[in-house]
């Protein structure tokens, strides 16, 4: 479903019906809002490798990681290390098949880093989870912020993206989809990150008011 967000071509022999499905599904402010969350998470990465050639970078519930086709991070400039972790192994092949190794995939489920794969993966220049949020209720959307807070380098940077309340699509997704997703507003989506001392933190929405984001750096 992501790729013909991405792509915004419509399938062979789609029905009159069904491209007015597929326009309502891609090119709402939803599909958008989906479209402007993969150009802002390769910006994050490259602003990384930018700044550290050899940053290592890590996809929480990574899907396809479609944000690194692109980027730069798939440049020979780039000698660092991205892994995506990700509890679908049809995901994970994708990214092995797409990206020809350079990318580690992990077949594995969140809870695990509150377990024995944390201390394994060591500590990380940018982590990025922008569709798993939505999925977490509050106790272990708190359990996972502080272990990402702990697995980031001094200097390293964390965003997390949540789809907003305010979301165009919600309606669609709920009644047509049965896709039934945990939203947060600014407030709520920050309070999961409130006993940070020593990091800076932003918030924002996308200019849809469909996703929120909040962005994380930790102290030098």
């Amino acid at each position: 479903m992501l790729d013909y967000v991405y792509s915004g071509i419509v399938p062979p022999q789609t029905t009159q019906h069904g491209h007015g499905i597929f326009e309502c599904t891609t090119r709402s402010s939803m599909g958008l809002s989906v479209l402007l969350r993969r150009t802002l998470l390769t910006a994050y990465i490259n602003d990384t490798v930018l700044k550290n050639q050899s940053a290592r970078i890590l996809s929480v519930a990574s899907g396809h990681c479609r944000e690194l086709s692109g980027s730069i991070a798939l440049s020979d400039i780039y000698k660092g290390e991205i892994i995506a972790l990700d509890q679908d192994a049809v995901s994970c092949s994708e990214v092995d098949s797409v990206y020809h190794g350079r990318v580690k995939t992990i077949i594995s489920g969140v809870k695990n880093l509150w377990g024995s794969l944390q201390p394994g993966l060591g500590k990380f220049d940018l982590i990025y989870s922008s569709g798993l949020y939505d999925y977490l209720p509050e106790a272990q959307a708190l359990k996972l912020s502080k272990i990402l807070k702990l697995m980031l380098k001094p200097g390293g940077r964390l965003v997390v993206g949540n789809f907003s309340p305010t979301s165009t699509g919600r309606g669609y997704l709920e009644l047509i989809m049965d896709w039934h997703l945990v939203y947060r507003n600014q407030q709520e989506l920050s309070n999961l990150f409130n006993d940070f001392t020593g990091f800076s933190k932003s918030i924002y929405d996308d200019p849809h008011h469909n996703i929120t984001y909040i962005d994380i750096i930790k102290s030098k």
